[in-house]
């Protein structure tokens, strides 16, 4: 997804290593169940779409848990550049 939103290859690497150890566990908020609910609906729509063109239009979609903003934009802006749309 970040090659997609077209973050640079030596940031991509660094963050891989920053998120090497990975932990689940219960969200405490209910805002982001709710989106991830949603998600899950609007890919219901689509069903035969590719995976990676599918995040990419969910990508789109504005967010509660950041703003009302959408999460490509706030990657992008996170990651100080890449895509813009």
């Amino acid at each position: 997804m970040l090659t997609a939103l077209e973050i640079p290859a030596d940031q991509i690497e660094q963050e891989q290593r920053h998120m090497a150890k990975v932990a689940f566990a219960r969200t405490m908020s209910r805002q982001i169940l709710g989106t991830m609910n949603d998600f899950r609906r609007m890919l219901d729509a689509a069903p035969d779409q590719p995976l990676t063109k599918a995040a990419l239009e969910l990508a789109e979609a504005p967010c509660g848990p950041v703003g009302m903003e959408s999460p490509d934009r706030v990657t992008v802006n996170l990651f100080g550049g890449g895509r813009t749309n």
